[in-house]
């Protein structure tokens, strides 16, 4: 073990510090990082470090590796994977740290650099725009941290001080793959521990060479463009679930799944990639509809085995397994079953199992939901002659909910389509007043939804509903399209019955499409 002051090492070495393929990827927020420096301006012990300097430089490119991070954004986090000469150096143990130093020192994070503020000795990621907007006097309390070994301000040269003063340990193993694999999972197993997905991969990439980087093409072509975000925690489940493996990972680990998956990545990968653009056709996307991840895997294995389904069933199975929540809880467990399931029957049977079927009460409460992610679900069943590849659609409240923000804007909008009349003002105050708390409840739930285009919903606006209606721009569309009666009432005053109505049209609709029998009673 030796030991060497941590400014030294680390910028005479910062071009050569790669990251192995068995660590996780960069996941400190900001901050920490900050935190991390201020650690440094305080003298405090930011911990161990320790690195593997392999002898033969040919067990760490067989590994894979990529460069340490400097601009780093968190929506899309691109690793350097570039092979580098043969002088690198891996790090086992501290590689959050260290990725956080480059970012603070010598990049950014999310577009943002770190400034410490020199009068209150603390530090913050900022953007540009930001310094410049402050005033000449508070503009120069803010110093770069990077332009700080050319400051003389005092509380710089302190933190220049303690940065070139603090030790880095480390502590330089010649050890084999298989060895410093399972250094770095003891290492693990005493600090944040590795998710078992996580340790899975790392033993992935051990047997595989290249297969983080296979995993990670497939990942980020599936995302871009696609509206979804799948991350290496669904691809590992999906690999097992389609491989019929035990989803617990440490018996994965014990036998030859990970063989298997590298024998059979290239059509998993395309089971996983179909989903992907399956659901982009059918107008699913995670941050508008996708409740659970786990959802899309019994349609990749339909596709890894070859099976069909027309697009009303896989649109059924998505609608039921997200309405009712089929995944939540214990998902293991259920994807265990589903899959028993879908190894002598399709997806169609899926349907009549009992965890995907609905009852009253389960309709009940769909149509008692606030606007969600649950309530974008049912009015795509509502609504189901939209054109999703040709327009973006958007959740719309049929009155306003401006309206319902306070007892007096409910009143004000109340009366601004009513006429003029001092004993009719008195009604509506006591109207409004003895409403307003019901109806503000009422107005984001589903009844007060409905399905409209981007660019409808935006000329719409705050404009009152029955006005909207008048002025033609629901010309030649019936009323019994958005589950009204010809005869609803379309003003503010009469939100109670407008409410009742569509509340019962719209379960009648929901109860045909899962099969309920009867009608509202």
């Amino acid at each position: 073990m030796s030991k060497e002051l941590l400014s030294n090492w680390f910028e005479k070495n910062r071009y050569k510090i790669v990251m192995p393929n068995i660590q996780r990827d960069f996941v400190w927020k900001e901050k920490q990082i900050e935190n991390l420096f201020d650690s440094i301006y305080k003298g405090y012990f930011i911990g161990m470090f320790w690195i593997w300097e392999p002898k033969n430089q040919k067990e760490l490119k067989k590994l894979g590796y990529w460069s340490l991070p400097s601009e780093f954004r968190t929506k899309e986090f691109d690793k350097n994977t570039e092979e580098k000469g043969d002088d690198v150096i891996g790090i086992i143990d501290g590689q959050q740290r260290l990725s956080a130093l480059s970012i603070g020192l010598h990049g950014s994070y999310d577009e943002k650099e770190l400034y410490l503020n020199v009068k209150e000795a603390k530090f913050r990621f900022l953007r540009k725009k930001f310094i410049d907007s402050i005033k000449d006097k508070d503009q120069d309390n803010w110093i770069k941290v990077r332009d700080i070994l050319e400051s003389k301000h005092k509380n710089a040269k302190e933190f220049k001080k303690a940065f070139k003063e603090s030790l880095l340990i480390k502590q330089t193993e010649h050890g084999t793959i298989e060895q410093i694999t399972e250094i770095f999972r003891r290492i693990n197993k005493g600090g944040t521990p590795l998710s078992n997905n996580q340790e899975l991969l790392s033993q992935l990439t051990n047997n595989w060479s290249g297969g983080r980087r296979e995993l990670e093409k497939t990942r980020k072509k599936i995302n871009k463009g696609n509206g979804i975000a799948i991350d290496y925690d669904f691809i590992i489940k999906c690999c097992l679930f389609l491989l019929e493996e035990p989803l617990n990972i440490k018996q994965a680990l014990i036998g030859d799944t990970l063989s298997k998956i590298k024998d059979k990545w290239e059509k998993i990968s395309e089971a996983i990639k179909r989903v992907a653009e399956k659901l982009k056709e059918l107008g699913f996307s995670s941050s508008k509809n996708i409740t659970s991840d786990n959802a899309l895997i019994p349609i990749a294995y339909m596709y890894y085995k070859n099976k069909k389904a027309d697009d009303d069933i896989i649109k059924k199975y998505l609608f039921s397994a997200f309405l009712k929540r089929v995944y939540g809880g214990s998902s293991d467990t259920i994807l265990m079953r589903v899959r028993k399931y879908m190894e002598k029957e399709d997806i169609s049977e899926l349907l009549d199992k009992p965890e995907f079927q609905f009852n009253d009460s389960d309709i009940s409460r769909i149509v008692s939901r606030k606007q969600s992610k649950y309530t974008y679900l049912a009015l795509m069943i509502l609504y189901d002659d939209y054109d999703n590849d040709k327009k973006t659609f958007e959740q719309d409240h049929m009155h306003p909910k401006s309206f319902f923000s306070t007892q007096d804007k409910l009143k004000e909008a109340i009366k601004d389509e009513m006429p003029e009349n001092d004993d009719w003002d008195k009604h509506i105050d006591e109207l409004s007043k003895q409403n307003f708390s019901e109806w503000r409840e009422k107005c984001d739930c589903l009844p007060n939804l409905r399905l409209e285009s981007r660019s409808r919903n935006r000329k719409k606006n705050d404009s009152h509903l029955a006005k909207w209606w008048t002025k033609g721009r629901e010309k030649g569309i019936q009323k019994a399209k958005h589950y009204l009666k010809e005869d609803t009432r379309l003003e503010l005053y009469y939100f109670k019955d407008f409410y009742k109505t569509r509340e019962q049209k719209i379960k009648e609709k929901l109860k045909k499409y899962f099969g309920i029998e009867g009608n509202e009673k």
